[in-house]
C-alpha cells in the first residue's frame, strides 16, 4: 500500500512539473513566433508586384506596379485622384502599414493585409489589391 502512495505523489509531482513547462514554454514559443513575424514582415514584401483590382477604380487610387527593394528603396506607377506618377523613394513596412516616401517629398502610409503572394493596400474607402510576379524570386 504504502508504494501505491509513492508512486501517486511521484506521478503527481511529476504532471505538476510537465504542466510548468508547459506554463513556460508555450508563452516563450508565441513571443518568439510574435517577434520572428514582426521583424520578418519588411522582407515579405521585397520584389515586384503589380495591380490586379481597385476599387472603386484605378483613377481613383492605384499602385499599378512596384518594385521593393531589400534596402528600403521602392519604384512604382501611382495614380492618386486622376494624377498617374512615376515615383522613386523609400519604404517602411510592418506587416500592416506600408509607408512610401517619395523623392519629391511628402509622405503616405497605408494600412495593408499581406496574404501569400497578394498584398492589399488601403486608403480610407478606396484599395487596391497587388499581386507578386514570378520575377519576384530573382530579386
Amino acid at each position: 500500500m504504502r508504494l501505491d502512495a509513492y508512486n501517486h505523489v511521484i506521478m503527481q509531482t511529476k504532471m505538476k512539473q510537465n504542466r510548468t513547462k508547459r506554463n513556460i514554454v508555450l508563452p516563450l514559443a508565441i513571443v518568439g513566433s510574435a517577434l520572428l513575424f514582426t521583424t520578418g514582415c519588411g522582407g515579405a514584401i521585397v520584389g515586384d508586384w503589380r495591380m490586379i483590382k481597385a476599387v472603386p477604380n484605378k483613377e481613383m487610387f492605384a499602385i499599378e506596379d512596384a518594385l521593393f527593394a531589400r534596402d528600403g528603396s521602392f519604384a512604382a506607377t501611382v495614380t492618386i485622384e486622376g494624377k498617374t506618377t512615376h515615383e522613386k523613394g523609400t519604404y517602411a513596412f510592418n506587416g500592416f502599414t506600408l509607408t512610401m516616401r517619395p523623392q519629391g517629398g511628402g509622405q503616405r502610409r497605408y494600412k495593408t493585409v499581406m496574404g501569400s503572394k497578394r498584398l492589399k493596400v488601403l486608403d480610407g474607402n478606396r484599395h487596391v489589391i497587388l499581386q507578386k510576379t514570378k520575377k519576384s524570386k530573382q530579386k
